[in-house]
């Protein structure tokens, strides 16, 4: 490989390293939503909290513990805690182990590529099954059907299918007031 064309790669690989990264963060941000509303905690949440709670859970945890509190507060189905245990664990190789998938530099960002890419694939596998989760929520709430796009990004045979992978143990207990 020439030194162009490795310098290419690095590029690209460091291109799909971060597109992985911003993905992460995206899976943090529905995992806070559904950690408040698809499966929340046993405890009584009053409206007026919704807001501070819901920056408290994106803001004050990592992946590895929003992932940790919906295994406790879920019936998870095997296939979804294989993901779940996979996206964590790639998400933490690209963040604190990097340098040990290769002898130097620039052959461990090569080699993150893998990673980033699975890492990637499995957010969004998990993504679209948390969307739906989401989405039963607000229909239940709204009575309402989703749009088409809504349907295009979860695929027609994942609709309504969310909650026969995750089941909460607790319900939503939402009280109005402060």
């Amino acid at each position: 490989m020439s030194v162009d064309e490795k310098l290419k790669f690095i590029d690209d690989a460091l291109r799909t390293l971060g597109f992985a990264m911003v993905r992460v963060q995206q899976m943090e941000f529905v995992l806070a939503g559904i950690l408040l509303f698809a499966v929340p905690s046993k405890d009584a949440l009053k409206s007026s909290q919704v807001d501070r709670k819901m920056d408290s859970l994106r803001n004050d945890n990592s992946l590895g513990n929003l992932m940790a509190m919906l295994k406790d507060r879920s019936d998870i189905d095997y296939s979804v805690l294989v993901i779940i245990e996979r996206i964590v664990k790639s998400r933490n190789i690209l963040c604190h182990k990097i340098t040990d998938l290769a002898d130097s530099l620039d052959d461990a960002l090569i080699a993150s590529v893998a990673v980033s890419q699975s890492l990637i694939n499995d957010c969004d596998n998990l993504g679209r099954l948390l969307a739906d989760l989401l989405i039963n929520v607000e229909l239940e709430n709204l009575s309402q059907t989703p749009d088409a796009k809504i349907r295009e990004f979860i695929g027609d045979g994942l609709i309504g299918q969310g909650v026969n992978f995750i089941r909460a143990r607790y319900p939503l207990n939402l009280k109005r007031g402060r």
